[in-house]
């Protein structure tokens, strides 16, 4: 799984136009390869997240989609600066879920587990 994080600077008078350009992305769902996005904002920045089942299906969507996409939504001029970055998923059979990890061993790794809850029962 890949995972793309997206972190824009916004000025308070673009973000109205940020905020609706972003519709302009809802395209991507139809994308083979592509998993979800969640975002949202902090004082200064849009922070958004995206899953990918693999690069592949990202480079596709890159090469196929996304200059178009991000001329419609009129992000490039809405941001100050934006600043991506990539995340792979560890392969399960290099994960050990024995103990707990010190992530201070491990600068630049983000560990997130997707757990899938059985019908009816509260994260």
């Amino acid at each position: 799984m890949l995972l793309k994080m997206i972190r824009c600077d916004v000025a308070a008078e673009r973000r109205e136009a940020f905020a609706t350009g972003q519709q302009a992305w809802s395209a991507v769902a139809e994308r083979p390869g592509f998993l979800g996005q969640a975002g949202g904002w902090t004082e200064r920045q849009a922070c958004l997240a995206s899953w990918w089942t693999d690069w592949a299906a990202y480079s596709g969507f890159r090469k196929e989609l996304h200059d178009h996409l991000l001329a419609r939504s009129g992000h490039g001029l809405a941001c100050d600066r934006i600043e991506v970055s990539y995340w792979e998923a560890v392969p399960e059979e290099q994960v050990d879920r024995r103990g707990s990890s010190d992530v201070r061993e491990a600068p630049g790794l983000l560990q997130v587990e997707l757990l899938e809850l059985a019908p009816g029962c509260l994260p």
